[in-house]
């Protein structure tokens, strides 16, 4: 009965703290700017910006801050090739398990691998919205479990502190990726007319 009276006290303490502090101390994904958050979230709100004047951003967010994101289908751009291609997160939680979503995607992650898939981490930029794209690093080398595609497997897609799952660490060659892509990724996007 004593345990029982100490567990009540102890989520009694624990929900009037929340209650006072505010949220960000409790959570990990938090630490978006509300320039951020406009970025993403409120694209179509055009009661709130003139459209035409607003141009991309690129945001460096945790693998934490972004698999909220990536519950829709979403485009990959690789910055070494130009090519990008479409996917969808199929799990993984220390990093992004990812497939592509149609034909045209699979005939371009081929094409960017020459045929030849690799272990190699590619830096990329992600879509999130119409104006916010993430850096990250890509292993485009189809393995393990799949939902419903031609490549027979899943990619891993690693954003800032993403994780391996044999290691639960950082992997120093994904995230060497990722602050490639966030250097290469306005270039890109001035280039390509995304900007």
């Amino acid at each position: 009965m004593k345990k029982v009276f100490f567990v009540i006290i102890f989520l009694l303490v624990v929900g009037l703290f929340e209650a006072i502090l505010p949220y960000p101390v409790f959570s990990s994904t938090t630490n978006l700017t509300h320039s951020d958050e406009f970025q993403i979230n409120n694209f179509y709100e055009s009661e709130f910006t003139n459209l035409d004047t607003l141009s991309p951003k690129i945001l460096t967010l945790s693998q934490n801050e972004v698999v909220h994101f990536l519950d829709e289908e979403f485009l990959i751009f690789d910055l070494e090739s130009g090519q990008s291609f479409s996917a969808i997160r199929i799990g993984g939680k220390n990093h992004a398990d990812i497939e592509v979503t149609d034909d045209e995607s699979t005939f371009f992650v081929k094409e960017i691998c020459n045929g030849n898939f690799s272990q190699k981490r590619r830096p990329v930029l992600v879509k999130i919205s119409e104006t916010a794209y993430v850096p990250a690093s890509v292993v485009l080398y189809p393995h393990g479990y799949a939902l419903n595609n031609k490549l027979n497997g899943h990619m891993c897609l690693h954003f800032l502190n993403s994780k391996t799952d044999g290691t639960q660490k950082e992997d120093y060659f994904h995230q060497k990726a990722v602050k490639c892509a966030e250097k290469l990724g306005k270039k890109y996007l001035k280039e390509n007319n995304l900007f």
